[in-house]
């Protein structure tokens, strides 16, 4: 009704009814048309965390980004809501200016350490030209604070396979209690080592298997023989065939009860 009325109200009428009816976003939008703009920051800055980045998106449109960005930037000095910080890092891109945008995206980086924040960073100190120095002081960071598990991410993203084999055995280390230590990243830097460091990848699948038996249930047996057949394949690659044979007879023999894993390997060929 509103917006079928829109252009026969007068103004005062339709600014009235945006405000009874909490149409927030109309009112400042009305408002920055009749170029009202103390009353429509007065406005915003009533607003919730989530509807200020809408009414920050019209005073851009409205050729008011600066006063946007204002709005935004003293709300996330209060404020524990990321997407505020988001909105300013993507502002300052817009506007080329590189130097905040990283400053930005740092922040955003340690308020929630992510492998796509670390490569978002890469990519703007790298267009700074100034990424090797900040990558060192990141990795050191996060090594300090023992955030082993996003540290393996980062070296499997940059080849580093040695690295996040290390950062890996520090996470084993590292963990107090079995939900601590990254067993999801397990399998990614095991196939990751399988030509380069084929030991350790080995001993990877080795440590997926058996914690897949430890679950039980068939689903976990017939994912254990998967992995269990990549293995073969590994000692196939080094022509250390002899090795395999035996390996596969000790688990089962260890697990000679389970029935339902000695048929997934069998249906697996093992």
């Amino acid at each position: 009704m509103l917006a079928l009325q829109s252009y026969t109200l007068d103004d005062e009428a339709f600014l009235d009814i945006c405000r009874q009816t909490g149409r927030l976003q109309d009112l400042v939008d009305r408002l920055l048309q009749l170029n009202r703009v103390d009353e429509a920051v007065s406005e915003s800055e009533k607003a919730g965390d989530y509807y200020l980045l809408a009414l920050a998106d019209i005073f851009v449109r409205h050729g008011h980004g600066s006063l946007a960005q204002r709005l935004i930037r003293d709300r996330s000095e209060t404020s524990r809501d990321t997407r505020l910080t988001v909105w300013l890092k993507d502002y300052a891109i817009k506007q080329g200016n590189l130097p905040e945008a990283l400053e930005l995206s740092k922040r955003l980086f340690w308020m929630t350490p992510s492998l796509a924040e670390y490569l978002e960073i890469a990519k703007l100190a790298n267009q700074l030209q100034c990424w090797l120095k900040l990558q060192s002081e990141m990795l050191d960071r996060l090594s300090k604070n023992k955030q082993f598990g996003l540290l393996v991410e980062i070296y499997l993203e940059e080849g580093e396979i040695n690295l996040a084999l290390d950062a890996l055995e520090q996470a084993r280390t590292a963990a107090r209690h079995r939900w601590e230590y990254p067993y999801s990243l397990e399998l990614l830097v095991a196939k990751a080592a399988e030509n380069g460091y084929p030991e350790q990848a080995i001993q990877l699948y080795l440590n997926q298997i058996n914690s897949l038996i430890a679950c039980r249930g068939r689903r976990n047996y017939a994912e254990a023989a998967n992995h269990l057949k990549t293995v073969r394949g590994i000692y196939k690659r080094l022509g250390r065939q002899s090795e395999w044979q035996p390996l596969v007879v000790n688990l089962r023999q260890e697990n000679r009860m389970l029935r339902a894993f000695l048929d997934e390997l069998n249906k697996a060929g093992l």
